[in-house]
């Protein structure tokens, strides 16, 4: 099969020439799904030189009109040949998956007359400004340094819910209590109505509880970063082939600019091109230890560390929080969000097996929940800088997605030992 592309007015068509059977069904399907991978949402396919069209073919148009839709995109064949309109019209999908030679306009994203348009470093994309008054209330739950020489106790453990409107990040596990979490637990992230955790210890899959109905997901933290309410705005950006993708201190320099407040909290959904952090091995609730778990050569028991940029092409979910301040109160929670000093942030990510972005403005919890409801989860990272190397080289790095944001109004700590 002869396949040619070309791109005119924002729609991206596919020409296909030949057999679309099982034989060449997987190729157009891998190149319908990296084009949209790519950006395209105005996708369509000639089918005027294809004389035969198994189920095999018919499988990937339908699959790729639904991903389309649900992106907020559109996709449909053109100019059918005979043999293809035959097949279609039997199938009962002619009507759905025929489309006029160019999308129809009100097909077309409409921003309305005047976007916010920023550009920040190689990021560059629209603000919406959903609620201007909104604000996130922020709770410390634990002692982080307690992890030094792994000194929790089942005393340190708080139990958190997660409703659809609160974001956290920490150490934490799944279970029924501290016995049975006792040495599992390890990073957690929460957004949107869903946690994810990496148990330590023998079991290395990442697990999850999504909210379902009256189902509220639980987790069994020692100590955490809790934020509540809701997000004032969310960007959502892209970056050039020429610029290279956006290294995580450049977004949250972004949000500084963006909100005009000295302290946020923020969640992303976003492609990654390589993600640097580190997760723990070991839990640190089996017993205090006369050394810190950060000393040489022991770290290596205690640490797992991605220094060269893992996870590339996958899709991410983050959550953290992030101030301009030294002295600030959150202080004791966070580290350097790049080579400089400032701005001080934490942040975790989840990470999944890669699925096409969504488009435009988009609800944070409706996002979250399809992304656990229909990808995989295969890890989870604090992310943390490689400082030994310059500026923006030792950072993980994104290159298209959506930042949701909210400044901090209120901090409250618990749960500090005395």
């Amino acid at each position: 099969m002869n396949n040619e592309a070309d791109k005119r007015d924002g729609v991206l068509e596919l020409h296909l020439e030949g057999r679309l059977d099982a034989a060449q069904a997987g190729r157009v399907e891998a190149e319908l799904e990296e084009a949209i991978r790519n950006g395209a949402q105005q996708v369509r396919v000639d089918l005027s030189k294809v004389i035969f069209v198994s189920s095999a073919g018919i499988r990937v148009l339908l699959k790729t009109y639904q991903l389309l839709k649900k992106l907020g995109g559109t996709f449909g064949v053109t100019q059918p040949s005979e043999q293809v309109r035959t097949v279609l019209a039997l199938s009962g999908l002619l009507d759905m998956l025929v489309a006029v030679k160019t999308a129809p306009e009100s097909s077309v994203p409409v921003m309305g007359p005047d976007p916010d348009r920023r550009t920040f470093g190689p990021a560059s994309g629209t603000i919406y400004r959903e609620a201007p008054g909104a604000s996130l209330s922020c709770r410390l739950i634990g002692d982080p340094t307690a992890l030094d020489r792994a000194f929790f106790s089942a005393a340190d453990m708080t139990t958190l819910q997660l409703t659809r409107q609160s974001f956290a990040i920490g150490l934490g596990a799944l279970g029924t209590g501290f016995d049975d979490c006792r040495t599992r637990f390890g990073e957690f992230l929460a957004a949107g109505g869903a946690v994810a955790c990496l148990p330590t210890g023998g079991e290395r899959t990442p697990d999850y509880v999504i909210s379902k109905s009256s189902l509220v997901p639980e987790v069994r933290v020692l100590y955490a970063i809790l934020c509540e309410g809701g997000f004032s705005c969310q960007y959502c950006f892209e970056t050039g082939e020429q610029d290279g993708p956006a290294p995580l201190s450049t977004l949250i320099r972004a949000g500084f600019e963006i909100l005009e407040a000295p302290v946020f909290g923020w969640v992303l959904m976003a492609e990654s091109d390589g993600l640097i952090g580190a997760a723990l091995k070991r839990s640190p609730a089996s017993g205090r230890l006369d050394h810190s778990i950060f000393e040489h050569p022991g770290i290596r028991e205690w640490l797992m560390h991605t220094s060269d940029g893992e996870f590339r092409r996958s899709h991410v979910l983050a959550a953290g929080v992030a101030t301009a301040a030294k002295d600030h109160r959150l202080a004791d929670f966070l580290r350097p969000a790049g080579a400089e000093e400032l701005p001080l942030s934490h942040q975790h990510a989840a990470i999944f097996q890669f699925r096409a972005l969504p488009r435009g403005k988009v609800d944070c919890p409706t996002a979250v929940n399809a992304l656990f409801e229909e990808g995989r989860l295969t890890g989870l990272l604090h992310l943390l800088p490689e400082l030994r190397l310059p500026a923006g080289v030792g950072e993980s790095l994104f290159n298209r997605g959506t930042l949701w944001l909210s400044p901090i109004s209120s901090v409250a700590r618990h749960g500090v030992r005395a």
